[in-house]
């Protein structure tokens, strides 16, 4: 009996093992693909894809990724026992990442075989003559994703906001080097390390675009830290002031002020005031570090002087985009200048407002560049009341309908 038992067991165990043998030459006769069957599925990718994705963040990067890949895909259809693997070309000489031209690479399970062919992803939002533009503009200056040192100025040692640093002083040093504004540089994902309180290092994506196109690089970047300095300077024609320190804008910045009298500026400004003020006076006012157009890494104080005649107890001062958007700051009086921190520079408005505007401006007040969306508080008492008199209606009807049963 004993024999027999034993002789069932091994035979089970006999025809489990036969048949995970069985299925593991079927599964390796189903994935090994030979190197001309690659080639056959290479050849159905086409040449060009279009795709009508918009880039114009990082952010979108990871976005354009993923449908290059979903539409290489789509182009094979779903093929049991290969790898893809989808790239985008690095130009060995300036190590410029160009996201037109990818490389797709094929392989078999194992990878002993692999084939690979390059294509271009043909954006329906990419103006030609921008997508040049960069192009020649990178290769003019020959950027290569090696080490690049800078000087900052910013105490290390410092509990900081290390991707913010790292962004602000990776893109100031970048626009020097581009010196073109039509050219926006923008840092994505990065990994850093503090030093010793005076040095830190980093490394990360890099972003180069204008308009929808879209470059990158991977930069190494390493930053020695400088005692930070007070920047406190004057525009001499019209005493619009400026006061930061050299964590927020380079040692060397200019402040250039313009008074706004007339064209197509000073038309939205009026067009954008006409039911706030009609007592202003309008500021184009940038910063510049060694020519080039910057703005400041963190919050800068301006004073602007009140003009005569102005009720100061009405002084409100504004920024006015381009398109005429109003942005409302905190204005503080002090020795008849009108006092406000920003992070951002454009055409700026001292006014006198007028007093039928305040209330309607003060129900969406804007303050330090942005609006402000929280309910007030008497909004949410008055949901909670009508939220108490729905509830305590219901409650009233089903006791009436339970004492009529």
């Amino acid at each position: 009996m004993i024999v027999k038992n034993k002789f069932k067991i091994f035979s089970m165990l006999f025809l489990i093992l036969l048949a995970l043998i069985l299925c593991s030459n079927n599964a390796v006769l189903a994935t090994d693909i030979t190197k001309v069957e690659l080639q056959t599925i290479l050849d159905k990718i086409p040449e060009t894809i279009e795709t009508d994705k918009i880039l114009s963040t990082p952010d979108d990067y990871w976005q354009w990724t993923s449908d290059v890949g979903a539409k290489v895909q789509t182009t094979i259809g779903d093929v049991e026992g290969i790898h893809i693997e989808t790239t985008f070309v690095r130009d060995t000489n300036t190590g410029i990442i160009d996201l037109s031209k990818v490389t797709v690479s094929l392989s078999d399970s194992n990878y002993a075989n692999e084939l690979s062919k390059t294509i271009t992803i043909k954006c329906s939002n990419w103006n030609e003559n921008d997508k040049k533009h960069i192009e020649e503009k990178l290769n003019s200056l020959n950027l290569k994703d090696e080490s690049y040192h800078i000087s900052a100025n910013l105490d290390l040692s410092e509990d900081t906001d290390s991707t913010k640093f790292f962004s602000s002083v990776s893109q100031n040093h970048f626009d020097k080097l581009l010196n073109d504004s039509s050219i926006k540089t923008e840092l994505g994902s990065t990994t850093g390390d503090w030093g010793d309180g005076v040095y830190a290092c980093y490394s990360g994506q890099m972003f180069f675009s204008m308009n929808n196109v879209m470059y990158y690089m991977y930069p190494h970047v390493s930053v020695e830290g400088i005692p930070v300095e007070v920047i406190e300077t004057a525009d001499k024609t019209t005493n619009v002031s400026l006061n930061a320190d050299t964590s927020i804008i380079p040692s060397n910045t200019v402040l250039e002020v313009k008074e706004v009298k007339s064209g197509e500026a000073y038309n939205t400004i009026t067009e954008s005031l006409k039911n706030v003020s009609n007592k202003f006076m309008a500021y184009d006012i940038t910063l510049k570090s060694d020519g080039v157009e910057i703005q400041p890494n963190g919050n800068v104080q301006i004073s602007l002087p009140i003009p005569s005649g102005y009720d100061t107890g009405k002084v409100v001062v504004f920024r006015v985009e381009t398109d005429g958007t109003i942005i409302k700051y905190d204005t503080k009086i002090e020795n008849n200048y009108a006092i406000i921190e920003t992070d951002h520079f454009s055409n700026y408005v001292i006014a006198e407002q007028n007093v039928s505007s305040t209330t309607e401006t003060d129900k969406t007040p804007i303050q330090n560049g942005e609006k402000d969306d929280t309910p007030k508080t008497g909004t949410i008492q008055y949901i909670g009341l009508a939220v108490i008199v729905v509830a305590l209606s219901s409650i009233g009807i089903i006791a009436l309908r339970n004492k009529k049963h």
